[in-house]
């Protein structure tokens, strides 16, 4: 299945370069069929004109200028839109941007064949008493008719304008509404994380073997686990240290602790050899019964 002569043309197809490219092609030939047309109608008008009035020959003579122009302007419309169309950049979605710049170039079509038709209309009113274009009026205006052929091309050429202004207008808004649906689809790809320019995988021929998925990298970068001991983690949390640590001393080299000397208890208080009484340090007799005490400075 993978040798069939079909599978080549259809993956060619799948890739926007190539739709691209015959949409390109497509307007440019439109702009050359336009030139030709605009060659046939000035042909087949020169030959009408034979054995005709003279309102009727000036009127042609006009008309066919003005329609030569309208030929040569809708032509530079579809070739300078078709660049358009070949810079166009590589997305998903192919179609819609080639049919936005579709509906762009039939609006300023229209307009300029509706401006056209108008001038022209106004024209033979002015100068043959008769509108051969009253048919080529825009319908979505409604009709201004007078008795007066001077009134009644002014109103022709009113109603003409009034619809290539319309026309540009319906045409950029179509083009507008299919360019705001392919900018709401590149988001809506962007938010669920998918590539804006990537070919959709639910559209286009498939490959053989099929690719892999896409891998997408972490957002930030994993870190190694806190080395120390182990304690209870929760999510988020920040890691769990021991509780407990020995008191650390500084230490200082060359730095001396100072000593002091033990600390000794005050002497007992000296006593009486008789009756055990507590006596005054230095005292001559005991203060309770008068026995004299040794160790008294000598006169007493």
């Amino acid at each position: 299945m993978n040798k069939l002569p079909l599978l080549p043309i259809l993956r060619a197809l799948s890739e926007g370069r190539t739709i691209r490219k015959i949409a390109t092609l497509i307007m440019q030939a439109f702009a050359v069929a336009f030139l030709l047309i605009g060659v046939y109608l000035v042909v087949t008008m020169i030959r009408g004109m034979s054995g005709a009035p003279t309102d009727a020959v000036i009127a042609g003579i006009l008309a066919m200028i003005l329609l030569l122009a309208m030929c040569l302007v809708i032509a530079q419309i579809f070739w300078l839109r078709a660049g358009n169309m070949h810079d166009l950049p590589e997305t998903p979605y192919t179609l819609l941007p080639i049919a936005s710049i579709f509906m762009r170039a039939g609006g300023e079509a229209s307009a300029a064949a509706f401006a056209t038709m108008g001038l022209l209309g106004c024209l033979f009113q002015w100068i043959a008493r008769i509108n051969p274009y009253e048919g080529s009026a825009p319908s979505f205006i409604p009709a201004m008719t007078d008795s007066n052929p001077f009134l009644a091309g002014l109103l022709f050429l009113v109603r003409c304008s009034l619809g290539s202004g319309m026309a540009v207008l319906i045409g950029y808004f179509l083009a507008e509404i299919v360019l705001f649906f392919v900018d709401m689809l590149v988001h809506t790809r962007m938010i669920a994380g998918q590539s804006p320019t990537a070919a959709s995988p639910l559209v286009g021929v498939p490959t053989f073997p099929a690719p892999p998925p896409p891998q997408y990298a972490p957002p930030m970068g994993q870190y190694p686990p806190y080395p120390g001991p182990a304690g209870p983690q929760y999510p988020g949390g920040a890691p769990q240290y021991p509780q407990q640590y020995p008191p650390a001393t500084p230490q200082y080299p060359g730095a001396q602790v100072p000593q002091y000397p033990p600390q000794q208890d005050a002497p007992a208080s000296p006593k009486c050899p008789t009756c055990g009484n507590d006596v005054t340090p230095g005292a001559p007799f005991c203060g309770r019964c008068g026995n004299p005490l040794s160790g008294r400075p000598p006169g007493y």
